[in-house]
C-alpha cells in the first residue's frame, strides 16, 4: 500500500517546469561535451614542452624532421629515425621563445618549417553564453508574436490580468450597515430606501408599470455620508454590493480603462440583483472635450465610452443597479446623468440641526453619555460639521473624558463622573473647530489685554445687534493658529439667513480691530483680525455678486457657474465689464466699511467704553466668560431696528477717530 500510494503522489513540478528543466539539463550537457572535447585536443596536441636551449639543440641534432611555426610557439616533429615509441603523442614537442614570436630563420635549417596563423583558442562556454543570449532573444520575438495572436482572439492571459476588474465584493459579514446608521439626510434616505423596496420586491411595481432604476448619483461635499449611504442601500435589500474607486480604471497602457469596464459588468451581472458603487465618479467620467483630462483625453474618453454603454447598452433588465457618488457634479459628462442611466440625482448635504441631534445620538449610543445631556445645545453650536466631523468630535468627547477621569486617579465623584457630560463635547467641539487649546503659550501682559480688547468688543457687538448670533463664549486662551476666540451660536443654518443678519455678521466681524484701536491706536494694530476681515470681505462679495444684495447691482449673479461649490471654492470668477468689476468691488468695500463706521460708532461710545472695560478686567482674570454670564454682566441697550437710519459714506467721515 505504501509503494502504491508513493507511486500515485503527484509530482510537484508542472509540465511547464519540467520543459524548463530538460531544457536546462540539455543545454549543461552540451556545455560538458565541449569542454571535454576542447581539453581532449588540447591534450592531443601539448604531450610535452621543452626549454628553448633543449629544443634548439635537438634540432641541431637533426632530430625534427618538419617545424610548425604559431606565433611565439614552434612545434617540432620527429624524424622517422627517431620515433623511441609506438605512441602518436611522442612524436611532437613543443617550446616557446623567449624573446618572443619564432622567426623563420631560426628553424629553417633544420627542417621543413610550415607558418600558421595565430588564432584565439575557442572558449566553448563564452561560445554557449552567446547562443544562450540569442536563443533568448529569439524566445521572446516568438513570445510576443504569439501573445499578439492570442490578444486577437481576446484570450491574452497577460492583458486579462491587466485588464481585470477592480471592484471589489464587501462580505454581507463585513462592516454591515443599515438605514439605522444613517441620520441627518431624511429626504435622501427616503429616496435610497424606495431603491431598497424596488430591490426586494420589483413585481409589486412593475405590475404599475414600473422599473428599477439604472442608477442614482449622490452629490455633496465631502463627509457628508454618501458611501454610508450606498453600504447602508446594500446591507437592507441584501443583495452583493460591489465597491470601485472612479480612479482604478485607467493606466499607463492603452484600452485598459475600457477593458476593466468590460470585464466589472461582466463579473456584477453574474452575481444580479446586485449594487455596484463608484466612488469618486469624476475621476472617471468627467466632461469630455472639456480639457478636464488634458494628456490623456483619448483615453479617458475611450473608458467613458464603454460605461456609458454597459449602463444603457442593448441589454436590458440586467439586475444592476449603479449607485455613483462625487462632490464634483459640475465636471461630469452630461451622458452620465440623464435618465436611463443615473436616474436620480440625490443630494446628501450637511445636515441641519434636527439632523445633527440625531447624528449625535448615533455616534454616541455606544459610549456612556450623561443622561441629562442636551444635544439640542450642542447640535446648534456646530453649525456646517458634516457626519464625519460629528463623529471625530464625538470620539474627541470620550478621549477627554477618559483623560480626565484618570487624572482625578480614576475615582468617580460629582466632579469627576465615569461618563461623557456636556462640558466634554463642548471642549472636544472647540478642539475639532479650532485646535487644541495652547496653554503652556506663555504671552505678555500687553498681548492679554490686546486681545481681551479684541475679543471683548466681538462679544459687545453680538450682544449689542438683535440680528446678531448668539454668543456662546468668549476666551483669551490661545487655541490653533488663534490668540483668542469668541464662539457664537448662530439661530439658523445659512440658507435662511437675511441681509440683516449678514449685516450683524459684519459689523461683529470688524469689532475686533475696532477693540485694538480703542487699547492702542490705529497705528498699533496687529495682524491678530486677518481672518475676521477674510470672513468680512467674503460675506460682503456674496453679498454683492451672488445673493443680490446690492441696491445699485441689483439681484443680478456677477460670478460664473460654480456648480454646487461642494469643494468649499468658488470655481468661477466674478464676470462683467471693467465698470461692472469696478463697481462691484465699490460696492464690497461700502458694506465693508459701513460696517466699520457704524461698530465704530458704538464701541467707541462712552458709555459703552465702560461696559467693555468691565468685560476685559473680567476675562482677564478667568480668561474664559460664559455668553450667559457676559449678557448677565453687561447692562446693554439693545435696538430695536438698527437698519432704520440710512448708512451713507458720510456716517464714515462722521465717525469719531482714536
Amino acid at each position: 500500500m505504501a509503494d502504491e500510494d508513493k507511486g500515485e503522489k503527484p509530482s510537484k513540478f508542472s509540465p511547464r517546469k519540467k520543459k524548463v528543466l530538460a531544457g536546462l539539463a540539455a543545454a549543461g550537457t552540451i556545455a560538458g561535451v565541449f569542454a571535454i572535447s576542447s581539453s581532449q585536443g588540447e591534450q592531443q596536441l601539448s604531450t610535452g614542452e621543452l626549454s628553448w636551449s633543449q629544443f634548439v639543440d635537438n634540432a641541431e641534432e637533426g632530430k625534427y624532421s618538419r617545424f610548425i611555426i604559431q606565433g611565439e610557439e614552434v612545434t617540432g616533429i620527429l624524424s622517422a629515425a627517431n620515433e623511441d615509441s609506438p605512441d602518436k603523442t611522442t612524436k611532437i614537442t613543443k617550446s616557446r621563445a623567449p624573446s618572443g614570436e619564432v622567426a623563420y630563420e631560426d628553424v629553417n635549417p633544420y627542417g621543413d618549417v610550415h607558418i600558421n596563423e595565430v588564432k584565439e583558442p575557442t572558449n566553448f562556454f563564452d561560445l554557449f553564453f552567446r547562443i544562450a543570449i540569442i536563443g533568448a532573444i529569439g524566445f521572446m520575438i516568438f513570445s510576443f508574436i504569439r501573445n499578439r495572436k492570442k490578444a486577437a482572439n481576446g484570450n491574452n492571459p497577460f492583458d486579462n490580468q491587466i485588464s481585470k476588474s477592480k471592484a471589489k465584493l464587501v462580505e454581507e459579514h463585513h462592516d454591515k450597515k443599515t438605514f439605522a446608521d444613517v441620520a441627518g439626510n431624511e429626504e435622501a434616505k427616503f429616496e435610497m430606501q424606495q431603491m431598497v423596496n424596488l430591490l426586494k420586491d420589483p413585481d409589486l411595481y412593475s405590475q404599475f408599470g414600473g422599473a428599477i432604476p439604472k442608477g442614482a448619483l449622490l452629490v455633496g461635499p465631502p463627509g457628508t455620508g454618501k458611501t454610508l449611504m450606498a453600504k447602508s442601500v446594500a446591507g437592507e435589500a441584501g443583495v452583493p454590493f460591489y465597491t470601485v474607486s472612479g480612479s482604478e480604471f485607467t493606466e499607463m497602457f492603452v484600452g485598459v480603462g475600457a477593458a476593466r469596464v468590460r470585464d466589472m459588468f461582466e463579473e456584477v451581472k453574474k452575481n444580479a440583483p446586485c449594487i455596484l458603487f463608484i466612488d469618486e465618479i469624476d475621476a472617471l467620467a468627467k466632461k469630455r472635450g472639456s480639457g478636464a483630462s488634458m494628456g490623456n483625453s483619448s483615453e479617458s474618453d475611450q473608458t467613458l465610452n464603454q460605461l456609458l454603454v454597459e449602463m444603457d447598452g442593448f441589454e436590458k433588465d440586467t439586475g444592476v443597479v449603479i449607485l455613483a457618488a462625487t462632490n464634483r457634479p459640475d465636471v461630469l459628462d452630461p451622458a452620465i446623468k440623464r435618465p436611463g442611466r443615473l436616474d436620480r440625482q440625490i443630494v446628501v448635504d450637511a445636515p441641519d440641526v434636527n439632523g445633527r441631534v440625531n447624528i449625535l445620538r448615533i455616534h454616541t449610543r455606544n459610549k456612556p453619555i450623561d443622561p441629562n445631556i442636551n444635544f439640542r445645545n450642542i447640535a446648534r453650536g456646530i453649525p456646517g460639521m458634516t457626519g464625519a466631523d460629528i463623529a471625530s468630535m464625538a470620539n474627541e468627547a470620550a478621549l477627554i473624558a477618559a483623560e480626565r477621569y484618570k487624572a482625578a486617579g480614576g475615582k468617580q465623584s460629582q466632579s469627576n463622573p465615569n461618563y461623557i457630560t456636556e462640558i466634554d463635547f463642548i471642549e472636544a467641539k472647540d478642539k475639532v473647530s479650532m485646535g487644541p487649546a495652547r496653554k503652556s503659550m506663555v504671552m505678555s501682559r500687553p498681548e492679554l489685554e490686546n486681545t481681551a480688547y479684541h475679543e471683548a468688543c466681538h462679544a459687545f457687538m453680538a450682544l449689542h445687534e438683535p440680528h446678531a448670533d448668539t454668543l456662546e463664549k468668549l476666551t483669551i486662551v490661545p487655541r490653533g493658529m488663534a490668540l483668542g476666540v469668541a464662539f457664537f451660536l448662530p439661530e439658523e443654518d445659512g440658507l435662511r439667513n437675511t441681509k440683516a443678519q449678514f449685516i450683524a455678521q459684519l459689523r461683529v466681524a470688524v469689532a475686533g480691530r475696532i477693540g485694538e484701536e480703542i487699547l492702542n491706536g490705529q497705528y498699533m494694530v496687529t495682524p491678530g483680525a486677518s481672518g475676521d476681515i477674510q470672513q468680512a470681505t467674503n460675506i460682503a462679495r456674496k453679498m454683492v455678486t451672488e445673493w443680490g444684495m446690492s441696491d445699485k447691482l441689483g439681484m443680478v449673479r456677477y460670478t460664473g457657474a460654480s456648480g454646487a461649490g461642494y469643494l468649499g471654492h468658488e470655481n468661477g470668477m466674478a464676470t462683467g465689464s471693467q465698470t461692472t468689476l469696478d463697481l462691484i468691488d465699490q460696492e464690497v468695500k461700502n458694506l465693508v466699511d459701513e460696517a466699520y463706521a457704524y461698530s465704530k460708532k458704538v464701541l467707541t461710545d462712552p458709555k459703552n467704553l465702560e461696559q467693555i472695560k468691565k468685560l476685559v478686567d473680567e476675562l482677564l482674570v478667568r480668561e474664559t466668560i460664559d455668553g450667559r454670564e457676559a449678557r448677565e454682566m453687561l447692562d446693554i441697550n439693545i435696538l430695536t431696528d438698527p437698519y432704520s437710519a440710512s448708512m451713507t459714506p458720510s456716517l464714515i467721515k462722521d465717525a469719531p477717530s482714536i
